[in-house]
Parts: C-alpha cells; sequence; structure tokens
C-alpha cells in the first residue's frame, strides 16, 4: 500500500557559486564512512611519537580497535535478481557480521582485493520481510515495504578533466555532499542514483584548479570513497538504493570499480567489467521499476547491434509494463536537449533514440535518467512516456539553453512542453492516491519546480 506523507569553457555564476561546462564525453558518512586510520589516530597516539614502542604493543592495540573502525562504507542495495542486499566495504581479511532481525549471520565475499582496490567487498542477501538490519553493529537500511516517497539523485561526482577542474574540497562548488545531507533529511523510503559516480578520471590540473590539489583519479578506491562513498554516507544510511549504471562506469573509465561495489549482478573476478549490465525489474509495493543499461552505446551516432540489443530489452520491458504500474531507469535518456560546442543544441543519445523510437512502451508511467548535466522535464507531440532528467546534483553543469523547451527538436522528437532548470539539485517524488507528483529542490531543500508526474501527461512548472 502507498503511503502519502572544454574549450573554451563557458563560465556561469549561479547566485554567485556555481559554473557551467560544455559536455567532454570523449573524456575517457556518518555512521556510514569510517576513514582508514592508522594506530597513531587511537586515543593513545602518543605513544607513538616514541621509538620505543613495540610491535607487541601495536597488535594489542589494533585487535582493540573495534570491529566497525575497519568498515569503510555500508549500505543496501536491489539487485537484478529482484531482490535486495546488504554490502559493506572493509579492510579486514574477512567480512563483518550481520544481523538480521536479531539473528546474527556472517556476510559473504563479493570481491577480493586486488589492484587499486586494497579493499574487499561483503554482500548478504536480504529477504523483503527483514525489518531490521545492522552490519558491524551499525544498522543500514531495511528492504523498503511501503514507499511513499522517493529522492532521485544523478551525476553527482566531482569533474576533473585535463584542462578543467570543479573546486573539490569546496563544498560551495562541488555540492554532491550537501544535496546527499538534504536529500537524506526528505527521509525517503528509497533513492534512485541515475548513474555517473565517478568524475575525477585524470590527475588534478594544479595550474587551472588549485583546489583539487591532491585529490585521488582513476579507477580505484580512494577515487570511489572520495567521489560516492564518503559524500553519500547519508544517502547511504537513509534508505534502501537503486543503482543505474552510467557512461562514467563503462570498462574504459571506472567500470571495475562499479563492478565490484554497485553493480546489481555477481562480481566476477575473471571478467571484472561485462560491458552491460542486466535489465531488471524492481517491485515494491506495487509499484515497479524497470532498470535498463544505456551507458555503453555511443551518442552521437548510431551503432545498429547495439541499438537491437536495447530494443529486444525494451520489448521485454513493455510487456511487464502491460501488468504493472513502472517506472523506467536509465542513465542516458533517448531525447533530451543539450548545448555543446559552437552553442549547438542537440538531442541524445542518438543510439539509443534509434532502439527507443518505435520500442518504448506507450505503458510507461515516465522515463527517469541523467547524463545531461540539468534537470529537464520533456513530452513529446507524438505521445508515449514522459522524460524527467535528473543530472544535477554535483558534477559541472551543462551550459544553460533556455528554460522552456517547448517546440525545440530533440533528435527525431518535438518537444510538446519541456521545462529546463540550470542549478543543482535532486527530485523527491511523492505517492498520493491516484499517481505520483514531484518536487525539485536545490542542494539547501529550496523549492525550483513542482511536477505532476502520474498521471500523465508529466508536466512541471517552475516555484513560485
Amino acid at each position: 500500500m502507498w503511503q502519502q506523507r572544454a574549450d573554451p569553457v563557458e563560465v556561469r555564476p549561479r547566485l554567485g557559486k556555481t559554473a557551467a561546462l560544455k559536455r567532454e564525453d570523449s573524456v575517457p558518512g556518518g555512521n556510514n564512512m569510517v576513514s582508514i586510520a592508522s594506530i597513531c589516530r587511537h586515543p593513545v597516539a602518543r605513544l607513538c611519537s616514541t621509538l620505543a614502542l613495540s610491535a607487541f604493543v601495536v597488535a594489542v592495540l589494533a585487535a582493540a580497535t573495534p570491529a566497525a573502525a575497519d568498515v569503510l562504507a555500508r549500505w543496501t542495495q536491489y539487485v537484478a535478481s529482484g531482490g535486495a542486499e546488504a554490502r559493506a566495504v572493509v579492510t579486514d581479511p574477512a567480512c563483518p557480521e550481520a544481523t538480521v532481525d536479531g539473528v546474527a549471520i556472517a556476510m559473504t565475499e563479493r570481491a577480493a582485493p586486488a589492484d587499486g582496490f586494497p579493499e574487499r567487498v561483503c554482500a548478504l542477501a536480504l529477504g523483503e520481510g527483514a525489518t531490521s538490519v545492522t552490519v558491524a553493529g551499525v544498522a543500514v537500511p531495511a528492504p523498503a515495504k511501503t514507499i511513499g516517497r522517493v529522492v532521485v539523485v544523478g551525476d553527482t561526482g566531482c569533474r576533473v578533466v585535463p584542462n578543467w577542474a570543479q573546486a573539490c574540497d569546496d563544498p560551495t562548488k562541488w555540492v554532491f555532499a550537501t544535496v546527499a545531507a538534504a536529500a537524506a533529511a526528505e527521509k525517503p523510503d528509497l533513492i534512485i542514483h541515475v548513474g555517473d559516480y565517478i568524475y575525477r578520471e585524470k590527475p588534478c590540473p594544479t595550474l587551472v584548479q588549485p583546489a583539487c590539489a591532491g585529490t585521488p583519479s582513476g579507477d580505484n578506491f580512494p577515487t570511489w570513497a572520495a567521489d560516492f562513498f564518503t559524500p553519500a554516507a547519508p544517502l547511504l544510511a537513509a534508505a534502501p538504493m537503486i543503482v543505474v549504471r552510467g557512461n562514467h562506469e563503462i570498462c574504459s573509465r571506472a567500470g571495475v570499480g562499479y563492478s565490484r561495489h554497485l553493480s546489481p549482478d555477481a562480481f566476477d573476478p575473471a571478467m571484472p567489467c561485462p560491458q552491460k549490465d542486466p535489465t531488471y525489474w524492481i517491485a515494491i509495493d506495487g509499484q515497479s521499476f524497470a532498470v535498463l543499461d544505456t551507458s555503453f552505446p555511443p551518442d552521437a551516432r548510431v551503432d545498429p547491434a547495439m541499438a537491437a540489443m536495447l530494443r529486444q530489452d525494451l520489448t521485454a520491458i513493455g510487456a511487464a509494463a502491460a501488468t504493472a504500474p513502472t517506472m523506467l531507469l536509465t542513465h542516458k535518456p533517448a531525447w533530451a536537449i543539450t548545448r555543446g560546442a559552437h552553442d549547438r543544441v542537440y538531442g541524445s543519445s542518438q543510439t539509443y533514440a534509434a532502439a527507443a523510437g518505435d520500442s518504448l512502451p506507450r505503458a510507461l508511467q515516465v522515463a527517469i535518467s541523467g547524463h545531461i548535466h540539468l534537470f529537464e522535464s520533456l513530452t513529446f507531440t507524438n505521445g508515449g512516456p514522459g522524460q524527467l532528467v535528473v543530472g544535477n546534483s554535483g558534477t559541472m553543469l551543462e551550459r544553460p539553453t533556455p528554460s522552456d523547451l517547448s517546440g525545440m527538436q530533440a533528435a527525431d522528437r518535438t518537444i510538446a512542453a519541456g521545462l529546463e532548470i540550470h542549478d543543482f539539485g535532486f527530485m523527491v517524488m511523492e505517492r498520493t492516491a491516484d499517481g505520483w507528483t514531484g518536487r525539485v529542490l536545490d542542494e539547501t531543500s529550496a523549492p525550483l519546480a513542482t511536477c505532476a508526474i502520474v498521471p500523465g501527461p508529466l508536466a512541471c512548472r517552475l516555484a513560485p
């Protein structure tokens, strides 16, 4: 039951604290997060300054450290089987103990330490009836029983590329930690992340942006901790999560780290980065979410083989959507608006649009995506489900286009009604007696827009 409850880089100030960057697709917490502490951070750290400190004392102090101190992150997410898992990232040689409704259960190893990833990833399948779950003595969210409120975030990492970077250490310039705290304060029943967790792909260009000096980069655990797990800690503690794979998590970018930590499928060390995640469905309280991986196909051209693969997935999603209310979750939208080099306005993504053109199920309630670093709501003259884009939760924003997108062309679609918001933030969807409404909020939870989502047509309006 529902509960109501680039070159050149264009810099555009927003309230004196944000900037826009053109897309460069070619560029290859609380209790939830505990930093790896050396023994010299122990309360008796002053002993470390003496040369007489013996290895025996060090071993005793290490053994006295609580088990929770070795857990770097813990959370609950839905997986391809349709169920939920508690997951943890640890430095211990063994996985920690979990409790489910008071019963102690050993977590199992999901991914062993490897090059670039010295940590161990552990998992435990949770029955949908579980009501109380802890990992190493700290609570993690239980699977949702009802969903009255859903938070959506996307494109959250701190942008670091060879010629430009955000000030990753300045929370007014990279706002994901603020967004995560504000979104957690909404007390959601479910969190949806529509992909692109890692943006620190290259070493910080300190001559251009001194404020990112020393930041980790590349596909390794320090980068995953800095770009996602540490700032996301309040969200990970707030509710179970549905994760969507972004194009920053393809195999040539941060795909191995994604597969180890967040993939909805089992991790296979012999194939540590599959090209594509399986298509799967999550059903909670009479509402279904279909998750389709659109991270891998190219935007600027049509790949016929990939389009055929996506078309098969959409056919299966359509059959499911005909039997239950279903929202489609993808990273790349089939049709959206972004402003690229030379002020060219275009739609994304051509391969996915070729697949969706005659296969996107009309029975879908709405499609929710990221990829475009803005908020957008779009409906199309040929009908079909509306499109929400929530790609504004942390990484540098796109160049702005007009806020009213009505009449513009997105690939082969004409926009009937469209709204764009060039602002950092997130979305909160709330269930009503006959559907869903939405609130678009900035990183401080100030209202930006309100939306009627279901029953359609999708319509969003700027907040007064």
